[in-house]
Order: structure tokens, then C-alpha cells, then sequence
């Protein structure tokens, strides 16, 4: 398949705590990731995406709309927090989320271009439990989701050639503040997930 430009919503999620968890229990820091994995691919499928390479804990998935690339975010959040919240987990599992609206380079299932980089930047902002996006992504969602969202000042971002508005679910934070998430439950999904 040749490449292809289009205009998508990227979704991008990491685990931040992973690499020291890897480091100081394997078999916990292996567990987080298929937990997250279940999570995440439950999310997208629910909302219409489509899962692209994964790289080493960093997820990306990539959606025709906006609005759909957030409600999943917005779920994989509630879903996190339910997994944590049962029989209380000796290691969270802390997902940080970042979603962005732009052209992208399609090659099978990875993906390039400045939209990614805008993605990955907006992904290094987010703290952890919370959802980084976009002013292009705020504005598509402002009617359906813009109550969740508060601005998270402007920031220059690799890639997007000027500073970028960025939003996040979580009020009042800063790059280094660590919070929980707004949730948004959806309890169909819950069943698809097995806990252990």
C-alpha cells in the first residue's frame, strides 16, 4: 500500500510510570501494559478508530472525527479508573492521553508528519490520568465535551510552526501536576475487559 495523506484525529497514549516500573518489578510493568492494551482497544473500537503501530508503551490510533477520537479518551479514562478502583492495585495503572486534529502521512499502520509531532508534543504535556488536546480538537468538541475542557496555556510544540492552545480535562493543573480524571462511563464496554 502506498502512503497516503489525510486529515484525522490521532489519539496517543503512553503510561509514564512504566520505564521505572519496568526497572523495579518486570512482571508488574508487563501487566500494566495488557491491562492497558485491553482498555484502549475496547475504547476504539467502541468509537469508530482505527488501532495503528503501537510503540513500545505508547498507543496511537487514528479516528475520522474529533468528537470520537475525545469520547474515546474520555472512556479509556473511566475504564482506567474502574480497573484501578477494583480490589485496590498495588500499582495503578496511570494513563496519560493526548489527542490532536491534523494531516497525517498513512503508511499501513504507522503514521507520520507534523500532525504526529503535534500529538507527541501535546503527549509530553499531559500529566498523569489526563487528556491533552488541541485548540483544532477543542473547537470540534466545545459543544459536546467543552465543559470538560480548560485551557492549559499556549505552548510551543515541535511541528506546529506557532504556539498551540492546549486544553486539558483537568482544571487548574500545570505539565507537572499529577490528578485523576473526569469520568465518562460507558458500562457496555466495561464487560469486554477482564480483570485480574
Amino acid at each position: 500500500m502506498n502512503p497516503r495523506r489525510k486529515l484525522a484525529a490521532i489519539f496517543l497514549s503512553d503510561i509514564p510510570d512504566f520505564p521505572q516500573t519496568m526497572r523495579t518489578d518486570e512482571s508488574a510493568a508487563l501487566a500494566m501494559l495488557r491491562h492497558r492494551d485491553a482498555i484502549v482497544e475496547v475504547a476504539v473500537r467502541k468509537h469508530g478508530g482505527t488501532p495503528l503501530k503501537s510503540v513500545g508503551d505508547s498507543l496511537r490510533a487514528i479516528f475520522d472525527s474529533a468528537v470520537s477520537a475525545v469520547e474515546c479518551a474520555l472512556l479509556v479514562s473511566e475504564l482506567t479508573r474502574d480497573y484501578n478502583d477494583r480490589d485496590g492495585r498495588k500499582t495503578p495503572l496511570g494513563l496519560r492521553m493526548a489527542v490532536h486534529l491534523g494531516e497525517m502521512v498513512l503508511d499501513g499502520e504507522d503514521v507520520f508528519g507534523d500532525g504526529l509531532q503535534v500529538a507527541a508534543g501535546l503527549l509530553a504535556l499531559a500529566p498523569r490520568g489526563r487528556i491533552c488536546v488541541s485548540s483544532e480538537v477543542y473547537s470540534c468538541v466545545q459543544k459536546t465535551a467543552g465543559g470538560t475542557f480548560s485551557s492549559f496555556g499556549r505552548h510551543d510544540i515541535a511541528g506546529a510552526g506557532q504556539p498551540v492552545e492546549v486544553y486539558t480535562d483537568g482544571a487548574g493543573s500545570s505539565p507537572a501536576t499529577r490528578g485523576s480524571t473526569r469520568p465518562c462511563w460507558n458500562s457496555s464496554c466495561s464487560a469486554a475487559i477482564m480483570w485480574s
